[in-house]
Parts: C-alpha cells; structure tokens; sequence
C-alpha cells in the first residue's frame, strides 16, 4: 500500500470546500454515536446537539480577528526572515560569512602530495580554519613553486588551489627566476581573504572579552560570599 499516495489524496479531499464539510460531519455524526453509547442521551439530543455545530455561527468581528492575526503573523515570520545580521550575512564572493566560516570550521583538506610521500610526511589533520591561520602569514608574502617551507608543497600544491575556490586567494604569473621569459603560478591573500581573516580576529577578541567578563563576574560572585 502506497501511504504517500493515499495522504496525498486524503489531504486534497480534505482541502476541498465540499467534502471538507462532508467529513466533518461524519466525525460529528461518529461523534454523536459514540455519544449515545456511552451517555443518557437521546438521539433526538444528539442530533440537535450536530445540527446546532453544524449551522453555529461565528461572529464577524471574530472571523475578522482571526484572519488579522494570521496576516500578523505571516508578515511578521517574513520580517524576521529577512533581517540580516550586518556581521555575519556579509557578502563574501559566493558566501556570506556565516557559510564559508562554517564550511571552513568542518571541512578538512587530507591531500597527501607527492613531496610528502618522498620526504615521508602526512597531511595536517586540521580544518580548513586551521591551516588558513597557519599558513596566513606565507599568503600574505606570496608564495611561489621555489619557496621552501618544508610541507612538501602541500601549500603551493594543493591548499592554496582550494583557497582560490573561495576567493580567499588569488593566483597570478610570477616571473620564473631561474628561467628567464617564463613565469609560474604563485598565490597571495586576496582582498577578500584579508577581510575575512579580520572578521575572523573580531570574533576571537569578542571571545576573550566574554571570557574576561565571565571572570570578573565570577570573582565578584567569590568576593561577595567572604
């Protein structure tokens, strides 16, 4: 038997202005029976007792209340959706803040490259976050296919690629040194990778003032039972 199916149907019966009224007043009308077996009742009371919940009528001003607060309530839900926080729903390329700092808390990058399989190194078991703090300070100089620092160019092979899919930094042609006319790829922080790694020094300073705050209210706490 196909549940989804019959919910399906039942919810568009039940949607349907007749049979909507149908259904009511057959649970009424089971209602009524049950009713009767259980109670005193006459059916002549039962009856009346439906016929009267079936023409009952509702007062406007009620009818009126009722539809008001639903419109409230919708407009307000959508307000409330809309409402962006300046910091964390900042746009950032493809993202705003909020998602490609989530994306970076959890994602990892466990590429082991082929220098790391010579010099017998592993790839960092950290996220994403924390291998754009490690390696910050090298992007921001520029980093090329000669710098050596010592990761078996986990770096320049494959971290700053990923980087460069999100906008954190940029690739450009660097003039080879040692051939001259040709150049190499070399990255560097971009625009963007330098304002999010400024965000990301906001959210660590608000932190450590919560943490002193909690402190000092802590040891006011202390200081209050001595």
């Amino acid at each position: 038997m196909d549940f989804r199916r019959t919910r399906e149907i039942f919810l568009k019966i039940w949607k349907d202005p007749v049979w909507s009224k149908v259904i009511s007043a057959g649970i009424l009308f089971l209602t009524g029976i049950i009713a009767a077996k259980a109670t005193n009742y006459s059916w002549d009371d039962i009856f009346t007792f439906i016929i009267n919940r079936l023409s009952y009528k509702i007062p406007i001003y009620l009818i009126l209340s009722v539809i008001g607060l639903y419109f409230i309530i919708v407009f307000s839900v959508k307000a409330i959706r809309k409402r962006k926080d300046p910091f964390w729903d900042e746009q950032m390329g493809n993202y705003v803040f909020k998602d490609l700092y989530n994306i970076l808390l959890i994602d990892k990058w466990p590429v082991r490259t082929q220098g790391m399989r010579m010099w017998g190194q592993n790839p960092p078991d950290g996220t994403l976050m924390d291998l754009f703090f490690l390696y910050y300070p090298y992007l921001t100089k520029g980093i090329d296919f000669y710098d050596n620092i010592d990761d078996g160019h986990y770096l320049y092979g494959s971290l700053a690629p990923v980087f460069v899919g999100f906008g954190l930094v940029e690739a450009f042609d660097k003039p080879d040194e040692n051939l001259p006319g040709k150049t190499n790829i070399a990255y560097k922080i971009s625009a963007m990778g330098q304002r999010f790694h400024a965000k990301l020094n906001k959210i660590g300073l608000k932190e450590k003032i919560k943490e002193e705050l909690a402190k000092k209210k802590k040891y006011n706490k202390m200081s209050s039972f001595l």
